[in-house]
């Protein structure tokens, strides 16, 4: 069986990743995958190559964010061009063809006129969304959202982000992987780690506040800024760092290599997740490879992989204080600790990206049938 594949490839790109782990899987079971990757040039003619490049296959799998069909950042622009570029691509694919929805937005806020926009819009979406003949979700608010625009719920799969293996560490003795972990916490205190893409919606400062607090930690922040991001919230986390006197008990490490990225995922004692809002579960998913406590925000994501399994304790969204007794309540009980571990073990057996891969491998074969 053949499949052809559109998304970013070969750059730094959770999707990207996460692709390449699925792409990895499903070639294990013996499936052929073609990569038509997501171009920087958003010229509309590029988006009608593309498609028909995707009919070389027996059935066609999308990966689909905004970003994806538009560079375009201005209001009301941005969402227009990159419905159309989609529109278009969609349109030259003459094969069954699957979708994966990484996100779907909806408008904040009361304002009758953007909300009637971002109803049009949304209606708009799932009208072009039914045309294929399966879509995957990571998550259930997902799921809804689609069902109450009108696409049936067998039409769709909601699947959490599958969790990744942590892979091979390159070797090293128990004193050079006791010295790393001296170098992000020379007092030898519990290391806490917040991993991913540094952006607003992770609620750092709830954190930070947490730290300030609960000084018998250290704070690692295992990720930088999005490629193109311009915000300048990663700078204005930096600044605030310093304001509140945390540069001794916070570490701010950027991007990292793997091997580094794996030294301080192993070097974790507990992580947090911290998240004022989060459309997926990408970051959540992959630290839990490395099968360690973890404590999250009670934002509807992470509650739902509490549900699935995960071994999540919660706190009150955006409530240092709440973090912060969690996270002294969770450091003094070791026991709690082991049944949090146990019970990610146990999600790991069913949401792997094997598991994963046999559960898309199964679908392509029912579609292709057709």
């Amino acid at each position: 069986m053949r499949v052809s594949f559109y998304t970013s490839w070969n750059i730094k790109c959770g999707i990207a990743d996460y692709v390449s782990s699925i792409v990895r899987a499903l070639e294990n079971s013996g499936t052929t995958v073609t990569i038509i990757p997501v171009r920087d040039d958003k010229k509309t003619f590029h988006f009608v190559a593309d498609g028909k490049k995707m009919n070389h296959a027996d059935i066609a799998h999308v990966q689909h964010e905004y970003s994806f069909f538009s560079n375009n950042r201005l209001p009301f622009v941005y969402p227009l061009m990159s419905l159309w570029h989609f529109f278009i691509f969609e349109t030259q694919i003459k094969i069954p063809k699957i979708i994966t929805l990484h996100e779907f937005s909806t408008v904040p806020g009361r304002n009758p006129f953007m909300l009637f926009l971002g109803y049009v819009f949304l209606k708009t979406y799932a009208i072009m969304l039914n045309r294929f003949d399966h879509i995957f979700v990571h998550t259930s608010r997902f799921r809804d959202t689609l069902v109450r625009c009108g696409i049936k719920s067998e039409k769709i799969t909601d699947f959490p982000v599958p969790v990744p293996s942590p892979g091979m560490p390159p070797a090293e003795s128990d004193v050079d992987a006791l010295a790393f972990k001296r170098s992000l916490s020379p007092d030898d205190k519990p290391i806490l780690t917040i991993f991913g893409f540094v952006n607003a919606r992770k609620g750092y400062e709830v954190a930070l506040h947490a730290v300030r607090a609960n000084r018998d930690c250290t704070l690692v922040i295992a990720g930088g800024p999005q490629p193109g991001d311009r915000s300048g919230y990663f700078e204005n986390l930096v600044t605030q760092v310093k304001e509140l006197h945390l540069e001794e008990k916070v570490k701010i490490l950027g991007f990292l290599s793997e091997s580094d990225l794996h030294k301080v995922m192993q070097s974790t004692d507990i992580f947090i997740a911290p998240f004022l809002d989060a459309s997926g579960s990408a970051s959540l998913t992959h630290v839990a490879a490395y099968q360690k406590p973890i404590i999250g925000s009670d934002i509807a994501t992470i509650k739902e992989l509490k549900e699935l399994g995960l071994g999540i304790e919660l706190f009150k969204t955006g409530d240092s204080v709440d973090l912060t007794n969690t996270l002294r309540r969770l450091l003094n009980n070791k026991d709690e600790q082991r049944l949090l571990i146990e019970l990610t073990a146990e999600f790991i057996n069913c949401y792997s990206y094997d598991c994963f891969a046999d559960e898309l491998k199964s679908l392509y074969e029912r579609q292709i049938r057709k």
